[in-house]
């Protein structure tokens, strides 16, 4: 009897008990449910957080990327850039590090004498390359250890002289094309009003494309710059060829628009204004042309002003540079005489172009290099001899003459002119 009592005491004990049972076990599957769901979540909010960074890693190795291909550099695998590797399988931490910073970000560029003026040792990055970088088309790099921007208000215009009589726009044979015969590359500072020209010597060495004979382009090859022209179809062809080789000339410098012109067209234009007086820089035509000695005052009139700016010895090397200083005369004294002339009668320079449109060739609208003209003959200062730069390098004789830049030179020039230090 006293155990039954006991048995029913206990299962009265239980049954009080069940409840508080199922309520613990309720919390507990609810807590178990509970942790499972946040530990998912945390999961997901991980992954999500991992992915949006794989994304903007990504985003930063591209962009890394793309700054190497802009500056003349290919980083596709196989390419042997950073040992050989694509800059995506780099070291992911340094490439973040490096995107974190802005400064970082940007191509640094070293450069250094090397064993040739026209081979100077280029590193990007701290990673040297053989072929010198086309960097000067970014709008901000660093430039051995200094900090350059472009000059957005600084423009590029390049001015081509043909070595023929004919209208650039008339069609010939391809035998007939036509070479550079001046070559100026125009920086107009519109902010300051002020305008530089670069000379640049027919006979500068530098890569360009190689056509055949249909105008196809083979490869890139190396030679006189003047040949530019040469190898396209004497119109917009020649125009883009030479543009590019220029651009690549100075560091992959972007032209903002070209001009070129038949040098037979120098004597219409000399008419034009009256003619021009010029005093003789050298006794180089002496020679063959007693009144233009050194010093002498000449009064250039019809054929006279193509002689002074073309004559040059061909059984000489090097005088194709030497009459860039007849050239560099005749343009200031130009100027002159037609910035006399416009302040009489504002329609002479919109005259003028009457006679050089039906003979050059160009990528501009008229009434962009009509107003880029009379803005230049507006500004503040006149031409001077400080308005010309010709780039420094060596003059070497092989079976023709040739120019052989300095690089770093050029880089000084472009750094100077058409960037800003900050």
């Amino acid at each position: 009897m006293a155990k039954e009592q006991h048995l029913d005491r206990e299962k009265a004990k239980k049954r009080r008990q069940r409840p508080l049972r199922i309520f613990i076990g309720a919390v507990m599957i609810t807590a178990s449910v509970g942790g499972v769901w946040v530990y998912h979540q945390y999961q997901l909010r991980q992954q999500l957080s991992y992915m949006e960074q794989s994304r903007q890693d990504t985003e930063k190795v591209e962009a890394f990327n793309k700054q190497l291909l802009d500056s003349g550099l290919w980083s596709g695998e196989g390419s042997g850039i950073l040992a050989g590797e694509n800059v995506g399988k780099q070291d992911l931490d340094a490439l973040i590090d490096l995107a974190s910073d802005p400064e970082k970000q940007l191509i640094k560029v070293t450069c250094e004498p090397g064993e040739d003026i026209s081979k100077p040792k280029y590193a990007l990055n701290g990673v040297a390359v053989e072929e010198r970088p086309k960097v000067f088309d970014l709008p901000e790099l660093f430039y051995n250890g200094k900090h350059y921007k472009r000059n957005t208000a600084v423009k590029a215009y390049l001015l081509l002289g043909i070595d023929t009589e004919k209208s650039l726009k008339e069609e010939c044979d391809p035998h007939d094309t036509g070479r550079s015969d001046g070559i100026f590359l125009v920086a107009h500072d519109t902010a300051k009003k002020k305008v530089t020209i670069i000379q640049v010597p027919r006979d500068t060495m530098c890569d360009m494309y190689v056509t055949d004979y249909d105008f196809n382009i083979l490869r890139i090859g190396h030679d006189h710059l003047a040949l530019a022209w040469w190898m396209g179809d004497n119109h917009e062809l020649s125009g883009k060829l030479t543009t590019t080789a220029v651009s690549w000339l100075f560091g992959g410098l972007p032209i903002d628009g070209y001009m070129a012109g038949p040098v037979g067209i120098i004597n219409s234009l000399n008419d034009f204004v009256g003619g021009v007086t010029v005093e003789v820089p050298d006794d180089s035509m002496e020679k063959e042309y007693p009144d233009f000695r050194k010093g002498a005052e000449v009064d250039l009139q019809g054929e006279l002003a193509e002689r002074f700016v073309r004559w040059r010895d061909t059984d000489v090397h090097g005088t194709a540079i030497e009459r860039m200083d007849r050239q560099r005369v005749y343009a200031i004294a130009f100027e002159k005489k037609l910035i006399s002339q416009q302040k009489r009668d504002t329609g002479t320079v919109p005259q003028m172009f009457h006679i050089i449109d039906d003979n050059i060739i160009t990528n501009m609208e008229k009434s962009t290099y009509l107003d880029l003209s009379l803005e230049i003959l507006m500004k503040d200062d006149p031409l001077s001899e400080s308005s010309f730069i010709t780039p420094n390098g060596d003059i070497r004789v092989t079976e023709y003459t040739e120019f052989w830049p300095d690089y770093m030179d050029i880089d000084k020039s472009v750094l100077n002119i058409f960037y800003r230090e900050v």
